[in-house]
């Protein structure tokens, strides 16, 4: 893990082997003097380091699956907290007589169903709340509940009514009250008293009330596509909001429930990226469908000139070179139901130049041949399909041409062209190349069937030298 300064991003140290693969969760403890990280899988190796001297004080496994958060009490740092799958787990720096421990004690759900858990906070007085998937607040007392908070309690012909409509995501102390927030995109305040002092006469189940609540949607007026909030923090007296639907929105502390969206991006992965070759554009793929057009020339310019949402989960994209004909500003764009779209970049926006069923199954790569005559497409189960084109007179024209099945079930990882533009090299994940002669459109007969019958292909295996 890499520790810069800021703001020069000069590398300041370097904490090293506190996992085996990759990381969770980082987060510092109150003073800045210690840092906990979180391991994922496989190790899920929960480190606590002086990180000033790149030392590590304790390590112990966090947790048997996965893990989401760690975090120091607000109050001391000997005590932490984990949580994650079906699971929030108490942590306790102790000396004992081998020297300094970390002593865990899982937390016990009793009858209440298991929940996983992304959000927590400690109560001055050691209690712990934390939040569920079911959309409820529950108060630790050590490893067992002590009340289990919902809107409404679960009575004989009444269901329980949770405080969100789904995962809870978010608790933080704001002042005097805990704030929430979830996937349903409301914000909700409670009074911290009342979730402290709140126990059951029966049972665990507790009824509390929301002293305010605000609802965080992109239609502001009509509460539509309400966002899945995520994370919130609060910085010069504005809370900025995460919306895991690709969005950041601001609101005032101390407004009336006044937000604006501030910027926008892709919902999930970014799967791929391109650069124009002659403009300052380049262009971005999610795999929620979305394509964005990015003007980097602009550094003043937090989001894009413009953006469409195509049917499918983005997979791929290809950029077309340069002609006098397409101006350089074709792309196409490979989508996981098989579709090839190709859009032209104007000067101000996005517009469909073309769509057509290229496969069954995820398009995995998209390939111009040099002299722009053929476009290459190649799906995850081995299927190639060649089309032709004309670029220096017709930029609409695609024109299907034939489709091969490469053997032995490969499934197509990546390929190329190769250098003199007459045959593609496909990688694929059994480890094998293969090589297909690039078809001659005069020799082709699709007539009857768009199968290539006759087509050349080589293979190779990679194999790796035994020492």
């Amino acid at each position: 893990m890499y520790i810069y300064e800021w703001p020069s991003l000069k590398l300041y140290r370097v904490l090293r082997n506190g996992t085996e693969m990759a990381y969770a969760h980082v987060e510092f403890s109150l003073n800045g003097d210690l840092c906990a990280t979180l391991g994922g899988a496989p190790d899920y190796t929960l480190t606590v380091w002086e990180w000033r001297k790149q030392r590590v004080i304790l390590k112990a496994r966090a947790f048997g699956s996965e893990v989401y958060r760690v975090s120091f009490s607000p109050f001391t740092d000997d005590i932490l907290f984990t949580c994650g799958f079906t699971h929030i787990k108490f942590w306790k720096m102790s000396e004992t007589f081998t020297g300094l421990k970390l002593q865990g004690e899982l937390a016990k759900y009793g009858k209440l169903e298991l929940s996983h858990v992304s959000a927590f906070h400690e109560l001055p007085d050691g209690k712990v709340v934390s939040g569920t998937t079911y959309g409820t607040l529950v108060v630790w007392e050590g490893e067992v509940i002590k009340s289990h908070l919902c809107l409404e309690v679960e009575t004989e012909g009444r269901e329980r009514k949770p405080l969100h409509n789904g995962w809870l995501e978010v608790i933080i102390q704001d002042g005097d009250y805990f704030l929430t927030a979830g996937a349903d995109g409301w914000i909700k305040w409670w009074r911290i008293s009342e979730v402290d002092a709140a126990e059951a006469e029966e049972g665990v189940e507790v009824a509390i009330a929301p002293v305010r609540e605000i609802l965080i949607a992109k239609n502001e007026q009509t509460g539509e596509d309400p966002a899945y909030i995520v994370n919130m923090t609060l910085a010069n007296n504005k809370w900025y909001i995460q919306d895991l639907n690709g969005g950041i929105y601001v609101m005032d502390h101390d407004s009336d429930g006044v937000y604006r969206n501030v910027y926008n991006f892709h919902k999930g992965a970014i799967v791929d990226l391109v650069c124009s070759p002659t403009h300052n554009y380049a262009m971005s793929l999610g795999e929620d469908g979305l394509v964005k057009v990015w003007d980097y020339a602009k550094k003043d310019q937090m989001d894009c000139y413009d953006q469409k949402y195509y049917d499918g989960e983005g997979t791929c994209l290809a950029h077309m070179p340069h002609t006098d004909a397409n101006k350089g500003r074709l792309c196409a764009i490979g989508f996981s139901n098989g579709i090839v779209r190709i859009v032209s970049v104007t000067a101000d926006h996005l517009s469909l130049l073309k769509a057509f069923k290229a496969h069954d199954e995820p398009v995995v790569a998209m390939k111009f041949a040099k002299d722009l005559r053929l476009l290459a497409t190649a799906s995850r189960g081995g299927n190639i399909f060649f089309f032709e084109l004309d670029p220096n007179s017709d930029i609409q024209k695609f024109e299907p041409l034939c489709t091969v099945k490469l053997p032995d079930d490969a499934e197509i990882l990546d390929f190329k062209w190769d250098p003199d533009d007459q045959a593609l090299f496909f990688g694929c994940s059994n480890g094998r190349v293969y090589e297909v002669a690039r078809p001659n459109p005069k020799k082709i007969d699709n007539s009857d069937s768009y199968y290539w019958h006759d087509a050349e292909i080589k293979m190779w295996e990679i194999k790796l030298m035994e020492s």
